[in-house]
């Protein structure tokens, strides 16, 4: 990007769609970083050491008894 002013913001529709874009980029990273990962961190976590989730299917028996 080339040396931004604040005149060249007003003036230039495309340096005022790139800096915008840039923005949003930077706010979803922090978003991500310091709000989401550290939630799904946490839940994952509990889950995980309360054994919840799907659980599996009993093993079905081969030997069949006749008595």
């Amino acid at each position: 990007m080339k040396n931004l002013t604040y005149q060249n913001y007003l003036d230039d529709p495309a340096v005022r769609a790139e800096l915008e874009a840039e923005v949003r980029r930077a706010r979803n990273e922090a978003i991500d970083r310091y709000l989401i990962t550290p939630v799904v961190t946490v839940v994952r976590t509990t889950f995980n050491s309360l054994h919840i989730g799907p659980k599996a299917a009993p093993a079905l028996s081969t030997s069949t008894s006749a008595s």
